[in-house]
């Protein structure tokens, strides 16, 4: 399946929690300077009545969601930052011409 063209990151101290809404996920952590998976999990909402925990992961290392070959999925993240710390904006990247970031994330197959 694909997965985000960019990782996902915030910084160290902030709390994400997220949700699949539909389809199917697996997510993970990019460490080190070649930027390998750890700590991958799969979440796989197929029907409405399917629950499909919630998960909790720390900022400070990349993240990335990579769609499972079943179609097209959504993921809603909300992250909490400690009081005083910024973040860059959610419509923009680093640079300032990229939308990377959004509380709703979908990923095609």
């Amino acid at each position: 399946g694909s997965e985000l063209r960019r990782p996902l990151v915030e910084p160290t101290g902030a709390i994400i929690f997220g949700k699949v809404l539909y389809g199917g996920v697996k997510r993970f952590r990019l460490l080190g300077a070649k930027k390998r998976r750890v700590g991958e999990q799969t979440a796989i909402k197929a029907t409405r009545k399917d629950d499909v925990p919630c998960w909790i992961l720390f900022g400070g290392s990349d993240r990335k969601y990579e769609c499972l070959d079943m179609g097209s999925a959504a993921v809603l993240e909300i992250s909490v930052l400690p009081k005083g710390m910024k973040t860059s904006s959610i419509l923009e990247s680093g640079n300032g011409r990229m939308m990377y970031h959004v509380g709703f994330c979908l990923v095609g197959r």
